[in-house]
């Protein structure tokens, strides 16, 4: 497809419901209001395609940036351009998917993570900690469990002052580390000062923060489902303490 015709139908898929959605939870235009679904779609037909998502990213609207993530090949990315793309960026939605998508899967990975986690800013911030999830998510990594108290250490000391959007990051990085194996998984319970993580009530609660953020219930599904072979009541006790309408992402879970 050429740049002219996914924009178009990018366009054609938009709806003034779902641009409201997306505005509400931080969205700024220029955007078409395109569904994950439906961009989902898309990129099965596009496949890969780095000259397209460079086009579509160019263009600086939403949908077609999300689109770009889905399309990009992460190997091509120099640390550079990884920087170029998250600058400025605002809305934890895109950050999230320019994070997991590429930056993920990029051999530039780790220097990233310890680069923004220790920025001071709250979008960078978020950022480099989402990145810390997926590498702590990743059951082929190497790395040390020392990697991850390190982190640990950093969490309990900022998690409680950090800016919401960077502190929504650390929950979901405790989460992730903590589902390593048992150790790391007290070492994040002390470092949130709770009593234990991850449980049903910690997933639940992270899981109704995530608005339209796709990346969550991935991150929270990958440490509830083994919860669930023993916790199906606690689980579903969870879902009816929390008001109605239920959050779209938990509802997504639920058969």
């Amino acid at each position: 497809m050429t740049l002219q015709e996914t924009m178009a139908e990018l366009e054609s898929l938009g709806s003034e419901q779902t641009r409201k959605t997306y505005g509400r939870h931080g969205a700024t235009p220029p955007m078409f209001g395109v569904s994950y679904a439906d961009i989902g779609k898309l990129t099965k037909r596009i496949k890969r395609d780095q000259a397209l998502a460079d086009g579509l990213w160019a263009t600086g609207n939403l949908d077609a940036r999300v689109l770009a993530t889905m399309i990009a090949d992460p190997a091509s990315f120099s640390p550079a351009k990884i920087e170029e793309w998250l600058k400025g960026l605002r809305y934890h939605g895109l950050i999230d998917e320019l994070t997991s998508r590429i930056a993920a899967k990029n051999p530039v990975a780790r220097a990233a993570m310890e680069r923004w986690t220790a920025s001071d800013d709250e979008h960078v911030g978020r950022a480099g900690w989402v990145l810390l999830s997926q590498l702590a998510a990743d059951e082929t990594s190497t790395l040390p469990d020392a990697f991850f108290e390190d982190r640990l250490a950093t969490i309990e000391a900022q998690i409680h002052s950090a800016p919401n959007r960077k502190r929504q990051a650390m929950n979901l990085a405790l989460v992730s580390v903590g589902g390593r194996n048992e150790r790391l998984r007290k070492l994040a319970i002390a470092a949130a000062k709770q009593e234990s993580i991850p449980t049903i009530p910690t997933l639940v609660a992270v899981l109704a923060q995530a608005s339209d953020d796709p990346l969550v219930p991935r991150i929270v599904w990958q440490n509830l489902h083994p919860l669930l072979e023993t916790q199906t009541a606690e689980f579903v006790a969870e879902i009816d303490r929390l008001d109605s309408p239920k959050p779209t992402a938990v509802l997504d879970l639920l058969p």
